[in-house]
């Protein structure tokens, strides 16, 4: 009788072939020494199956249970923040829903690569070299973050962005003072420095999550 692949069922590191609707042989159950009240077999502690039958062994430090209420304190998934809320307008004061917004860890992230990239080590680099990388860091960021309520982070964001790039000028000219600041409010374009606002996607109800308005 031809064996087949029974997902699920592991050896160690490798799978078990066994014939159609058989039993495991003895001995290559992969939680064979986890012993259950009551007989059978028990899944170790901390231990998940995906649905391709791999062992996943979750991790106490991040691994925890999150009840997403009003009032309560969230949880970051995929990059965003995501909380449980009320409306505050009278038309949807009745309402609550999930808002999601840059996690803290995004939001370090982003301004370490924007320090990155107006760093003192790269001075020798044209300012609008420099203003492209920033530019094409900002696009990538948030085209994946605009698919939220990001309307803050963002505006804290772009505002950094202008901070480093007017410190680089102020740097790179060998001026004090805020000579940076000068030039990008002199600028008509800011310096090509490209504007976050207006690029947010808010999630509403009834609507699939990445559609736009």
């Amino acid at each position: 009788m031809a064996g087949r692949w029974e997902p699920g069922e592991l050896r160690g590191s490798r799978r078990v072939l066994r014939a159609p609707g058989g039993e495991i042989p003895p001995g290559d159950s992969p939680d064979r020494d986890v012993p259950r009240p009551g007989g059978g077999r028990a899944r170790p502690r901390g231990v998940a199956r995906d649905p391709l039958g791999a062992r996943l062994t979750l991790k106490d430090a991040k691994t925890r249970i999150v009840e997403l209420r009003e009032g309560g304190e969230g949880l970051d998934f995929l990059g965003f923040h995501h909380r449980w809320v009320r409306g505050n307008t009278p038309a949807s004061r009745h309402l609550c829903f999930l808002v999601r917004w840059p996690s803290r860890q995004a939001m370090a992230h982003a301004r370490q690569r924007i320090r990155e990239l107006t760093d003192r080590s790269r001075l020798q680099l044209p300012v609008e070299q420099v203003v492209r990388d920033v530019n094409r860091f900002l696009r990538g960021w948030a085209g994946y973050f605009r698919y939220g309520n990001s309307a803050r982070a963002f505006d804290k964001i772009t505002f950094h962005a202008l901070v480093r790039v007017g410190g680089f000028v102020t740097n790179r000219h060998k001026r004090r003072g805020g000579y940076g600041w000068w030039v990008i409010n002199q600028s008509p374009d800011r310096l090509g420095l490209i504007n976050l606002n207006g690029t947010i996607v808010a999630p509403r109800p009834h609507r699939p999550w990445r559609r736009g308005s």
